[in-house]
Parts: C-alpha cells; structure tokens; sequence
C-alpha cells in the first residue's frame, strides 16, 4: 500500500499500514492456532477413525 502521488494525509497513510500489518498478523496467528489443534495425534486420529467410518470400514478402538 504506497500512496505516491496521491493527496492523502499521513494519519490515513499509518492507519493504513497498521490495518494490512494487524491482518497479516491476525491471519499468521489463526494459522498456528488451527496448526497447532490440528497436529495433536489424537485429532489426527479422530479425524482418520471419522473418515473410516464414512467410508463404511470399521473402526478399531485402541482405547
């Protein structure tokens, strides 16, 4: 986001670098956080039981 040759103020100009710099880093956290939840072996294995099951196998309990 440059703003060369166009009339605008610099409050406007800060307002719009910390907005693009507040998503990025927004994103970059719900990113980790569903990486995070998600690489657990027990949601992996969840997740692999669920697909099993609507695929019509059977699912074994190592429980």
């Amino acid at each position: 986001m440059i703003f060369a040759g166009k009339k605008g103020s610099r409050s406007k100009f800060i307002y719009g670098i910390l907005s693009e710099k507040i998503q990025k880093v927004r994103k970059r956290c719900l990113k980790d956080a569903y990486d995070s939840v998600f690489s657990d072996e027990s949601i992996c294995k969840e997740q692999l039981d669920t697909t099993i099951w609507f695929e019509g196998g059977e699912i074994v309990d190592s429980g």
